[in-house]
């Protein structure tokens, strides 16, 4: 069965979407972050976080780095369509943590909004 992800909140903008947050046709919620360009599409590393986690993560109490390691598997994504549309994602079996697609520690979205 393919995985798709939907963006339904960007949390990140410049020059285009750095970092988004989304669902799954199942209600499973992810979160993206552009690591690449490939022609008009961006490349975005993908992880399923809880809810908790996203609202420690808006909340400035997790940063992304520790968010996206705590993930059990990754997926690479490319953005394919307008923001919003369905995106599939690609499994990756070798460890996120030994690419280059983390961010810095300390990245948080202290002040965001939590959901509702």
């Amino acid at each position: 069965m393919t995985k798709r992800v939907r963006a339904t909140d960007v949390l990140d903008y410049y020059d285009g979407v750095q970092l988004f947050e989304g669902v799954d046709d199942r209600g499973g919620r992810y979160v993206g972050v552009r690591v690449d360009a490939e022609g008009e599409r961006d490349v975005y590393a993908v992880v399923g976080a809880t809810r908790a986690a996203l609202d420690r993560f808006r909340a400035g109490e997790l940063d992304l780095r520790d968010l996206m390691l705590a993930a059990p598997e990754w997926f690479l994504a490319e953005a394919d369509a307008p923001f919003g549309e369905p995106m599939t994602l690609s499994p990756q079996a070798r460890a996120l943590g030994a690419t280059d697609y983390l961010p810095l520690p300390g990245l948080t979205l202290r002040g965001a909004p939590v959901s509702g």
